[in-house]
């Protein structure tokens, strides 16, 4: 058998996919797994396919994380100021307090 790109070597492997007969320099162009051109292209069209749809999924998912975390913080930022007022008001009653009792025992 011959090689499908190169009709003057024998073939050496075959194409994984579809059988094409193959010599050791087609077999080994895409790596360990030998594929002809044509299968190779359909393989890497599928990937890129797939990588785009998970690259989609993986962007919704960030987007939606990050949603949540805005939420959260607001809510933390909004919890952490009520509770700083809340104690900024007993601050001032205790100053208040401090300075009549420093009033009506001064001298």
């Amino acid at each position: 058998m011959k090689c499908i790109n190169h009709p003057e070597r024998d073939a050496a492997a075959s194409c994984k996919t579809c059988g094409k007969s193959l010599c050791p320099e087609c077999a080994n162009r895409f790596g360990q797994i030998p594929y002809c051109l044509t299968c190779e292209k359909t393989r890497f069209i599928e990937l890129r396919d797939a990588l785009k749809t998970e690259l989609k999924r993986l962007t919704r998912a960030g987007i939606i994380f990050m949603i949540i975390g805005t939420i959260c913080l607001i809510a933390a930022f909004v919890a952490l100021g009520s509770e700083l007022e809340f104690l900024a008001s007993q601050s001032k009653i205790i100053f208040v307090g401090r300075l009549i009792l420093c009033l009506l025992l001064a001298p």
